[in-house]
């Protein structure tokens, strides 16, 4: 949105801040809806900076058709798709990833760690996992999501195993309601 100089529209304009949020929904579809989807948001939305947004993400996340022929999109749309992740309950980001890089340079406690000491701390790291391992096989619960997240996701999953091809503008207005951007 910075490169299209949106910003100011999207804080200002509930109507164009509602349809962006609705078009990066478009991930909550199922992958051979998308096309479809993409269709009604332009539809419903004909305004001229929101259809520039809805081009560009229709040439690098959907493909672009050009006469009866469709152009491949630079990001397949099952390169960013959680449609299926959601209903199987799978996490949807890397965030659990970033998080444990970011403690585990905190263990590492130094930027450039010699061979020798970041050996050892690997080792130590898979001390402490395998013990999490354990500890999961006898029925512990290791780490708690948080209660807000866990209510974001149960929401987030209710309105996608609802999905109902026919309502498909309702359908990413609710899934709209769930995003924090």
């Amino acid at each position: 949105m910075q490169s299209f100089g949106h910003q100011k529209l999207y804080s200002e304009d509930e109507t164009f801040r509602s349809s962006v949020k609705k078009l990066l929904c478009l991930a909550f579809l199922p992958v051979d809806d998308v096309d479809a989807g993409l269709k009604k948001l332009r539809e419903e939305n004909t305004n001229k900076n929101f259809q520039q947004l809805a081009d560009y993400f229709e040439d690098t996340y959907v493909g672009a058709w050009r006469g009866s022929r469709k152009i491949r999109p630079k990001f397949e749309a099952e390169e960013w798709n959680i449609y299926a992740r959601v209903l199987s309950k799978e996490a949807r980001t890397n965030n659990a990833l970033e998080g444990w890089n970011g403690s585990f340079n905190k263990f590492v406690a130094t930027k450039h760690p010699s061979i020798p000491n970041l050996i050892h701390k690997f080792k130590e790291e898979q001390k402490n996992a395998e013990i999490n391992v354990e500890r999961l096989l006898a029925g512990e619960r290791i780490r708690a999501t948080k209660k807000k997240v866990d209510t974001a996701n149960k929401r987030l999953y209710d309105i996608v195993s609802s999905y109902d091809k026919n309502n498909v503008c309702k359908y990413l207005k609710a899934c709209s309601y769930s995003l924090c951007i």
